[in-house]
């Protein structure tokens, strides 16, 4: 969460990219704070009416792609391929944005957000994230 709201409030996320250039930083960190709240709590409201429901942390998918598609897979109820996996020699759809996305894997790519947050950025997200909807679901900050 700390930095899907940051990168948003750079104006690095698509939905509040078109606004970096006409709300100030502050505003849209607000936004995007305001934005992750919401939208967990909907996520953890909406599990409760989804009889078979399963929520998997792209983290952890990057982490482990492996054992987490077969998990995915056994949730959804389909045999598991090792072609799900990005491979050097996959081609990407006709209409991919960006053929750097699929292989390999960027297990980092938070990591140059988390060292260029400033400290009056990083201290109003954690300041003002829902603290138990981060615990729930399964986030540090």
């Amino acid at each position: 969460p700390l930095v899907s709201c940051y990168r948003a409030s750079i104006g690095h996320a698509g939905d509040l990219k078109r606004y970096s250039e006409k709300i100030s930083h502050e505003e849209l960190l607000k936004i995007s704070v305001e934005h992750w709240n919401n939208t967990s709590s909907e996520i953890l409201k909406s599990q409760k009416k989804v009889k078979n429901y399963r929520r998997f942390k792209l983290e952890n998918i990057l982490d482990k792609p492996e054992t987490k598609i077969k998990e995915i897979c056994d949730f959804i109820g389909i045999e598991f391929n090792n072609d799900m996996l990005p491979s050097p020699d996959h081609s990407l759809p006709k209409y991919s944005k960006f053929k750097d996305r699929w292989y390999p894997i960027r297990k980092n790519l938070n990591d140059k957000y988390l060292k260029n947050i400033d400290i009056k950025s990083h201290d109003f997200i954690v300041k003002n994230l829902d603290k138990e909807l981060v615990a729930k679901l399964g986030y540090d900050i």
